[in-house]
């Protein structure tokens, strides 16, 4: 069973248990149970923890129940892709979420509340997404030389959820929006997707990329006129 689908079922189980109780008698560890699987669940369909952004809607239609394959054709992906990316947003939240669970698992609910407030940074203002609470855990390494650590705070600062913001809204919106389009849809701009999705993983530079896009929409010049993106 999914951590989604452990969740989802636990809240349904607590809420059949609760009432059998009246007002005035619920166990107070069945509540606070019930309302920190309500918070994950939460945070869960929230979907802040997922990276790319461009995957966010597809997995929340799987989460709200719609099949595989119809998922695949509403999106235009094929189904063999889908699942590829659904197994690995589902190890992410495993890695993300699994403590936690093993925690409600065992009856902790103070541990479990204390673990979730800490890997998705939801005990206080988050200054990084969520996501990079899932990869990197706070803890303290008495050996570690700060003064050596150039490459790692290059790397946080980038991560910064309001330097990430300044930095969207100081671009083209309509491009992003576009390129967005282009990389969730990958069948329907199977070559541009190829590139974009190459570069986005590191594999060629945004300069050789747009030369390629450039140098494929030539090439499509003399048989349909116009550019195709």
């Amino acid at each position: 069973m999914g951590i989604e689908s452990y969740i989802r079922s636990e809240i349904y189980r607590v809420q059949e248990e609760l009432a059998k109780y009246s007002d005035d008698g619920v166990p107070e560890k069945l509540l606070r149970r019930l309302n920190l699987l309500v918070e994950i669940s939460s945070f869960i369909h929230g979907l802040d923890w997922l990276t790319p952004t461009y995957l966010r809607q597809r997995y929340a239609t799987l989460i709200n129940g719609m099949e595989l394959g119809d998922v695949a054709r509403l999106h235009g992906v094929s189904v063999d892709s889908l699942a590829s990316s659904v197994s690995l947003l589902e190890h992410r939240l495993q890695l993300l979420l699994g403590g936690v669970v093993g925690f409600l698992m065992s009856g902790e609910i103070e541990r479990a509340g204390d673990e979730f407030e800490l890997r998705t940074g939801r005990g206080s203002h988050p200054i990084f997404p969520s996501f990079v609470h899932s990869m990197i855990r706070p803890v303290e390494h008495r050996g570690v030389d700060v003064e050596s650590c150039e490459l790692e705070i290059e790397l946080l600062s980038s991560l910064v959820l309001s330097q990430v913001e300044v930095r969207i809204l100081s671009l083209d919106r309509q491009k992003l929006e576009h390129l967005l389009y282009i990389v969730n849809n990958d069948i329907q701009y199977r070559t541009i997707h190829s590139l974009l999705m190459r570069c986005l993983e590191g594999g060629i530079e945004p300069a050789e990329t747009t030369a390629l896009i450039a140098y494929y929409n030539d090439s499509l010049r003399p048989t349909f006129g116009s550019k195709f993106d």
